[in-house]
Parts: structure tokens; sequence; C-alpha cells
């Protein structure tokens, strides 16, 4: 006959409710951090149209100012929101830079309305002899960080031949 022994127990059939409660613990954690993820996702996803379109937007400026400052005479800057430049001697164009977006008004269109382009995009124009530089942000420092150079091929034309002698 064996002696019964009182610490001899039989041999666990099942989970510990320690163990249970470490595992629904680690799931929970995983469940957080899968949440967050998806959450970070579908904020980028909602974004990504707004960004196409600022980015077409930006695009469609540009090729405009483009061909203003291609065809202009004169490169006048009243303010360091405001571009104007003189394309014949009865058409100007007046660009105004906002916090609202970008307005083009054109004098030889009577009474159409300006266009407008709602870009986020802090734009300064500069003049820079006969180019005209679109400044697109600054850094800590002043610095400029992106532009985008428009010259114009009559003014570089005649200060060609101001320089000969």
């Amino acid at each position: 006959m064996k002696p019964c022994s009182v610490n001899h127990r039989a041999q666990a059939r099942g989970y510990l409710l320690v163990e249970m409660l470490v595992i629904i613990g680690l799931m929970g954690i995983a469940l957080l951090i899968e949440a967050q993820l998806f959450r970070t996702a579908m904020k980028l996803i909602s974004s990504e149209p707004a960004a196409a379109n600022e980015t077409v937007s930006l695009n469609h400026l540009t090729t405009q100012l483009r061909r203003d400052v291609w065809a202009s005479h004169t490169i006048e800057t009243p303010d360091a929101n405001t571009l104007v430049l003189t394309l014949s001697d009865s058409q100007s164009v007046r660009w105004s830079f906002g916090n609202s977006g970008i307005d083009r008004t054109d004098s030889a269109a009577g009474t159409a309305s300006p266009a407008h382009w709602d870009v986020q995009l802090s734009l300064a124009p500069r003049r820079d002899g006969a180019y005209v530089v679109l400044i697109s942000s600054m850094d800590q420092n002043g610095a400029n960080v992106g532009q985008r150079r428009f010259a114009s091929p009559m003014l570089l034309a005649q200060a060609r031949t101001e320089v000969r002698p």
C-alpha cells in the first residue's frame, strides 16, 4: 500500500486564472496598438485627396504665372504680397498672395472675375532683376527653403543690351 501524500497533486489539466488574466491583458494592449494604427491610416487616407488637389492647384498656378512672366515687359512688386506684371501697353496682370489663397486679376478681362487658387502653402513673390522668384517657405533663420524662378525674356534682353558698351 502506498502512503497518501497531502502535497501530492494531480496533474494540472487547465490554465490558472492568473495565466488567463495575463493573456487577456496582452490582447488588450495589442488591440489598443492596432486601433491607433488603424486611426492613423484612416487619417492619411482621408487627407490624400486634399493633398492631391493642392498639388494640382499649385501646378495650374505656376503654369499661369510662368506664362504671365514670360510675356511681361515690366515686373513690379508694390508690397510683399503683390506682383504686378505689365504684358503690353493696355494689359497688366495683378497677382495677390494672401492667407485666403492667391488671386490673379487681368486688366484686359474687364468684368471677368479674377482667377483664384485656394492653396494652403504660404507663397510670396520677389523680384530678382528679370526674374520673379516665388518663395514657398522660410526656415527659422529667414532663409528660403523652396523657391521657383520665372524669367522674362524681354527683361533679360533689356538687361543684356544695357550691360553692353
